[in-house]
């Protein structure tokens, strides 16, 4: 029998997020029965609009919503820019015999199996290339095929990683026919802060609890190394319209029953990278932790409050998370608006009406504060 050549048919990965891509295994001189089509199609996300609908639903939340949305959507509806796909042999324990890595620019590759009849699984991965603190390692047999994300400090994915697995038999005069899913296998996750009583220079934060690896054939994620994610400020103030004056349209610039009223333009940053764990082992006054933001806001006086924000619920593959909450007049976070005087819920004057119930963040469980923090020294937290 003459080797089986497999044929990937990549073009339509670069059309768009929804389309897929079409090939097919043959030999060179096809023979009835014994063809292999394989068709792979991209899975995409249906829950940003979730999300932003539950956190950023109102009118009044525009602005930040098409904030957040443009940054968001070179993730979430990314071309496929480069692939790596290879095929495991299970009569030879899964070694790998088969391999392709190209670039999609829309030409066909062709690889061939010089021992074609037996049963295969096959894994694939997708954007490497602007994901450089990904990496794709081993490849040689089936249990080391894994997307690894660098140790350390990182910058946040910039594009959608994607994945597949799937097996299937090639016999002798017969024919098969795969169909394969990519998924993506990365995160987002945004923090939306409220200023009014707080007088900020900047901040920066960095996400910490997101895995470190993804092994593609078993879909199993680890979380064996320490990985912290870097978040990108986003600017919110162009998307006022400068025809808005927010000291003056305060009432218009409102949120519902979550928010307060905000007369400084709130700060947003984001950032993307593996998911966190379903369910945590920390726990804090009787709730869990699954991962924690590292807040750092930098006052006018250049003094920077450093928060451990602790987050209950978890950031899912090809979801996004958003949270809410308040910067206090010293720069520590809180979940629930800041109180003033006599109890009620701060307001700018004159008071447009009754104080509205604090509504927390309830994807927040715990906060430790650091007043005066400074780099390399450890401070004792006020809770």
């Amino acid at each position: 029998m003459k080797p089986i050549l497999i044929k990937l048919s990549l073009w339509s990965l670069i059309a768009c997020l929804a389309a897929g891509f079409w090939g097919c295994i043959r030999h060179d001189e096809p023979e009835p029965g014994e063809t292999v089509t394989v068709k792979a199609v991209i899975s995409q996300s249906g829950y940003v609009d979730e999300e932003l609908d539950f956190k950023l639903g109102s009118e009044k939340d525009l602005p930040i919503r098409k904030a957040l949305m443009d940054y968001i959507r070179p993730i979430f509806y990314s071309d496929v820019r480069d692939i790596d796909i290879s095929l495991f042999d299970q009569r030879q324990h899964g070694t790998r015999t088969a391999h392709l890595t190209d670039f999609v620019n829309g030409l066909e590759r062709v690889f061939s199996l010089e021992d074609v009849v037996s049963d295969y699984r096959y894994g694939a991965a997708a954007n490497l290339s602007p994901n450089p603190s990904i990496s794709l390692s081993g490849g040689e047999t089936e249990q080391e095929y894994s997307l690894v994300q660098a140790s350390g400090t990182v910058d946040s994915h910039r594009a959608a990683l994607f994945s597949t697995r799937g097996r299937f038999n090639v016999r002798k005069e017969q024919g098969a026919q795969v169909t394969a899913t990519l998924c993506m296998n990365n995160a987002v996750a945004a923090l939306v802060l409220n200023r009014d009583s707080c007088e900020v220079k900047g901040i920066r934060a960095t996400y910490e609890g997101m895995a470190d690896s993804f092994r593609v054939l078993d879909s199993i994620y680890s979380y064996d190394r320490q990985v912290l994610i870097n978040t990108d400020p986003i600017d919110i103030q162009p998307y006022l319209g400068s025809d808005q004056d927010l000291s003056s349209e305060a009432d218009f610039w409102s949120y519902d029953l979550s928010w307060t009223q905000w007369t400084k333009t709130p700060l947003m940053v984001c950032g993307a990278g593996f998911p966190t764990r379903n369910l945590g082992s920390d726990v804090i006054d009787g709730k869990v932790i699954v991962w924690t933001i590292h807040l750092y806001v930098t006052m006018a006086d250049g003094t920077i409050t450093k928060n451990d924000i602790f987050i209950g619920q978890p950031v899912m593959a090809g979801r996004l998370k958003v949270i809410k909450g308040w910067l206090l007049g010293d720069g520590s976070f809180s979940p629930t608006p800041p109180l003033d005087p006599q109890g009620g819920i701060a307001r700018p004057d004159p008071d447009p009406g009754p104080p509205t119930p604090p509504s927390p963040d309830d994807t927040v469980v715990g906060v430790n504060v650091y007043l005066d923090w400074k780099e390399g020294i450890s401070y004792d937290p006020v809770l």
